[in-house]
């Protein structure tokens, strides 16, 4: 945790729904932040597990400008957002070369905006090489770009009704989407 001051009043709610959790994070250390990296924040925000599905609480990240790197799937859980800030000059790229989607989500009002995401590892036509895999719910997109080298941008399975709204898919070997 880096900030000791409250960044909440940084965090733009762009849904219509009240925001229970908010969160700053940033890899640049010029900005006010609560963390450096994304897995420290929704690790401490607690924001997993049945728990926190029955608790009916939601979580807003504000993303700052900046490249991020992840090690690993992170599972995105019920009524998570995850928004790239409108505001920074430089875009918020979201970097993984694991053998791992970048995220994965399965549950209702998850939500990803403003964001870029690479995924640059894996096996060359694998479906596991994906951005995002979405495994049920009604996960939202919205203006995010999307590029995977070995697999498609978004895979999707199971009960699922996302919805994707001025995305650009990129350069992702064989097809953008999975289903």
């Amino acid at each position: 945790r880096r900030s000791k001051m409250p960044t909440s009043s940084l965090v733009p709610n762009f849904t219509d729904q009240p925001c229970d959790i908010s969160l700053v994070v940033s890899a640049n250390e010029s900005h006010q932040a609560d963390f450096d990296n994304l897995e420290s924040a929704l690790t401490a925000a607690g924001c997993n597990g049945a728990e926190w599905r029955e608790s009916g609480k939601s979580c807003q990240v504000l993303l700052r400008g900046g490249e991020y790197r992840v090690q690993s799937c992170l599972d995105l859980d019920q009524n998570v957002r995850l928004v790239g800030s409108p505001t920074d000059s430089s875009p918020v790229v979201i970097i993984s070369t694991s053998e791992n989607p970048v995220f994965r989500c399965a549950w209702e009002g998850t939500v990803l905006r403003g964001i870029h995401l690479s995924h640059q590892g894996g096996q060359k036509g694998s479906k596991f090489c994906a951005c995002v895999s979405i495994e049920g719910g009604n996960v939202q997109i919205h203006d995010c770009v999307m590029t995977a080298v070995n697999g498609p941008a978004i895979l999707i399975s199971g009960k699922s009704a996302p919805a994707l709204t001025n995305c650009e898919i990129l350069n992702c070997r064989g097809c953008g989407t999975g289903i």
